[in-house]
């Protein structure tokens, strides 16, 4: 267990916990870090502690700077839930929220399942949603695609099949294969002779070109996989990313690879970027959420649990932050977080039952 110090407001907060921490590429968002410290008035919170983090919260409340939004984007992974388990608190604090009249509306980049997957998700964790109140990298990408790019017809996708569904959903034709696909020289030296094409790829009538490579998070990212990506992107197809996470916390605590090393690794291949990174934190699903649900950008406020893709997110769409640490982001990476860095925190709290319920009562 360490100490350290962050800022919520004007105060001071002291915590003690321990975790892992996550990292962007250096190459996306360097890293200076100094220590901070503020104002002599201190707030004891222990995350993981509960009853005593309530004290810290209660006194964080007074801050003038807090205010309660109208509307609340929540991040899923680290805040609601780690995998299939529900964050202590979070359930309830939705429906604390919608009970006060703020509007929830539920962002992730994560591609495993479609909106409509994850109102189901949702339910099983005790909060009801319908897909329309979810955006996910995937629906925004289908979005961004149907609404920038309407002359697409066809998409080569490595992703999960959430991906694939909300690219169908708007008359996409996707081409996607599975960890059983093989690729040698040989082969990928043939991919222009449709003659010469796997049986595989003839019963799924692989067209000679793909309009789109759409990339993802994928479970079975394979070599065969990105070496028809790099053949599409290679004869002028779109290619577009939904995120850039450099990895995630696993239940375990280890580490494991996000869909930001298997963008690095098609970008590397062919010898170009992607078009556009659609998911957190980019400027563009900011601003694609707050046209299509008619928010106000003073009105909305980010809760997440990470600042390479939360806090940036909020940052970037000049929205207000609250960093959650129930997920990946650690006590060391704040006590380390440069005042002046970009993606630092409005606040900070043990969880989003605890911002909840440091929320000022609503005017009578």
């Amino acid at each position: 267990m360490f100490g350290f110090q962050y800022a919520i407001g004007a105060l001071d907060v002291r915590a003690t916990g321990g975790g892992t921490c996550v990292q962007k590429r250096a190459a996306h968002y360097p890293s200076v870090f100094v220590a901070v410290r503020r104002r002599r008035h201190r707030v004891t919170c222990c995350v993981g502690a509960p009853e005593r983090a309530a004290e810290g919260v209660v006194a964080a409340a007074a801050s003038p700077e807090l205010k309660a939004p109208r509307c609340v984007l929540l991040d899923q992974d680290g805040v609601l839930w780690h995998g299939e388990s529900s964050v202590e608190g979070s359930a309830d604090a939705v429906k604390e929220l919608r009970a006060r009249g703020i509007r929830t509306i539920f962002v992730t980049n994560n591609v495993r399942f479609s909106r409509r997957g994850y109102a189901q998700k949702l339910k099983r964790n005790g909060i009801d949603a319908r897909p329309d109140d979810i955006v996910t990298s995937g629906s925004a990408l289908a979005s961004y695609v149907k609404s920038k790019h309407s002359d697409i017809k066809t998409a080569y996708v490595i992703g999960e099949p959430g991906l694939v569904e909300e690219l169908e959903s708007v008359g996409i034709r996707c081409f996607r294969h599975d960890a059983s696909t093989e690729m040698d020289e040989a082969l990928f030296a043939n991919l222009s002779d449709m003659s010469k094409r796997t049986d595989e790829d003839k019963q799924m009538q692989l067209p000679e070109r793909c309009d789109l490579v759409a990339i993802g998070w994928d479970l079975q990212f394979s070599m065969a996989k990105m070496s028809y990506a790099s053949f599409f992107v290679q004869k002028g197809a779109l290619f577009l990313a939904t995120n850039l996470d450099a990895q995630d916390k696993s239940a375990s605590g280890y580490l494991m690879p996000g869909t930001g090393p298997m963008v690095g690794a098609l970008e590397c291949a062919t010898g170009r970027a992607a078009d556009a990174v659609i998911g957190k934190p980019s400027a563009l699903l900011i601003e694609t959420i707050l046209t299509e649900f008619g928010v106000e950008r003073a009105d909305a406020m980010m809760v997440g649990d990470r600042l390479d893709t939360d806090i940036l997110f909020a940052k970037n769409g000049g929205i207000g932050s609250v960093l959650v640490l129930t997920g990946c982001t650690t006590e060391q990476e704040l006590a380390e977080l440069d005042p002046s860095d970009i993606r630092r925190p409005d606040h900070v709290f043990p969880s989003l039952a605890h911002y909840v319920a440091a929320l000022p009562s609503p005017a009578r």
